[in-house]
Parts: C-alpha cells; structure tokens; sequence
C-alpha cells in the first residue's frame, strides 16, 4: 500500500507538470500566431510582393534569354516560398485562403515549370501564362490575409527589433516538425559579438547599445525571408536557417562574419569601430528535443572564442 500510494503520488504530480506545461506551449504558440502577423504588415506586404516578382521576372528572363530553366529554384524553394511555408502557413493557419495559395505554389513547381522544358513554343507560352496568372492570385490572395491581420509587439527585442527567445520553443518545435516531414533540414547559428565588455567599458553603454542595433541589422538582412534571427540577451544572438545543408550553413555563416568584420560600426558621433563576431553552427540532426542542438550550437560557440575568436567552427 505504502509502494503503492507513492507510485500514485508521483503520477499525479506527473500529470499536473506535464498539464501545466502543455498550456503554457499553447498559450505561447497562440501568441506567436498573433505576433508573427504583425511585423509591420505594410513591409511585410511590400518585401513578399516583391520577393515573389522577383522570382517571376528571373524565370521570365531565363525563358527569353534561353538559359538553362533547371538552374532557377522552384517557387516553394524562392525567398517568397520559404517565407511563406515557414512562417505565413502558420501564422495564418486556419485561413481559407492558405489552402488555394499552397495550390497554386505546388501546381505552378509540378505542372507548368515542367512545361517549360517543353520545345513546344505553344506550350512554353501557355505555361508561362499561367504562372504569371498564378503569382497575381497568390499575390491577391495574401492581401487580403495580410488585411486581416492585428498588432502585438510582446516578442519582440525592444532594442534591436529582433525576436527574443518568448518564441524560441515554438519556432524551433515547428521547424523540427517541418524537417520530420520533409528533405529539408535546418541549422542553427550561435553568434556573439567579441571583446564586446571592452566596448561598454571604454566607450560607455550607449556605444554599446549602438553596436547592438547594427550588427543585429547585419544579421537581419542577411538572412532570408524563411529565416528567423533571436536576440538570446546581452550580445548573443541566434539564428535559424531553414532550407540548408551542412556546407551551406558553413558558407553562410563565413559571409556572415565578414559582412560584419568590414562594416565599421558608428559609437559615436565621430568613432568608429572594427567589430567582429563569433559563431558556432550546428545542423539538426533529427533529434525531438531543440535543446540538444542549441547545446551543441553553444559548444560550438564556446570553440570558437576559445580558438581566438573571429571565426566560424561547426559542430
């Protein structure tokens, strides 16, 4: 009786933790549908309307210039694409219009870009049409989603704009969901700025601060449009890079670092500064839980400032 009521006890406190813990993801979740809707949907708007033209114009050029049409990405593997499936599918999950604009992505990578190999002139032309009329009703159709869309600013960093880690649970358990379901993996990319102390200490916080807002607009633009960049707190930062492979995370993480070692960052009105970064990188490895592979990013992190800082080391 005695084993018994223990075994009782324990299952019960089990259960409350895991009860407990199962709302809190769906309350944060929740709050990540509503806040991922609000990265200022007028830019938003503008930059997906243009990634996705942009797509178009290149195929267009491609056709007439009779270049090699295999050598262009698929729409689903565009910025627009990679955007939309990562983050736009399930901010906006639920919505009737999700479901036609996936349609057409697909219709348009397994039907007429095929078409397009064909030597039928006709044929080339009707395909061609139809993905121009494609991308004007992806284009209607996420405005209207877009118009529908609210404000909330509560996951967002109040000094770099970047996300803070509120919704790191939830990119990350999506992400892992994505990559379970599909080819395509996913790395993670600790970054920390060097000598960072050394900055507050001889040109004071607000130079500090400075520094902060402009690396963290290097890592902002530099990564696509599918792509999420954390602020994790003080001067580190994390990135997770969709749609990649363990060299391609490499190589990106290596421009990544001399973007900013070339950039002189202002401190203020008349200094300038030479910064550099660190990052470790880390490919998912297919493995349930993220903090494994935030573990192994942090290790990798780790080697590199122990090796002199200034570089990329991948784990």
């Amino acid at each position: 009786m005695y084993v018994s009521d223990h075994i009782d006890m324990a299952m019960e406190i089990m259960s409350h933790a895991y009860s407990v813990a199962s709302d809190r993801n769906a309350r944060t979740e929740e709050a990540y549908k509503l806040f991922s809707l609000t990265q200022s949907i007028g830019d938003e708007r503008e930059r997906q309307r243009s990634a996705l033209l942009n797509w178009e114009n290149m195929l267009m050029f491609a056709v007439a210039a009779q270049q090699d049409l295999t050598t262009l990405p698929r729409l689903s593997n565009s910025d627009f694409g990679l955007w939309y499936f990562h983050k736009a599918c399930h901010a906006f999950e639920g919505a009737p219009e999700i479901a036609t604009i996936s349609r057409h992505i697909q219709q348009v990578d397994r039907e007429w870009l095929a078409v397009l190999l064909h030597e039928d002139p006709s044929q080339r032309l009707q395909a061609l049409s139809e993905i121009r009329d494609a991308a004007r009703t992806v284009l209607m159709l996420l405005d209207d989603v877009l118009e529908r869309a609210s404000g909330l600013d509560a996951g967002r960093d109040s000094l770099t704009r970047l996300l803070n880690r509120k919704f790191l649970s939830v990119v990350l358990s999506r992400e892992i969901e994505i990559a379970r379901h599909s080819e395509h993996c996913f790395a993670l990319l600790m970054v920390d700025i060097d000598h960072f102390k050394s900055i507050n200490d001889t040109h004071g916080h607000d130079a500090g601060d400075s520094v902060l807002q402009q690396v963290a607009s290097i890592l902002d633009r530099s990564t696509r449009g599918g792509d999420y960049v954390f602020r994790m707190g003080g001067e580190e930062f994390l990135i997770v890079l969709v749609n990649t492979d363990h060299d391609g995370s490499r190589l990106f993480a290596e421009r990544l670092r001399q973007s900013v070692a070339k950039e002189p960052m202002l401190a203020g009105a008349d200094t300038l500064l030479n910064v550099t970064i660190s990052v470790g990188v880390t490919l998912h490895d297919g493995h349930p839980d993220y903090h494994r592979s935030l573990q192994r990013a942090d290790q990798a992190l780790y080697q590199a400032k122990r090796s002199g800082r200034d570089r990329v080391v991948v784990q």
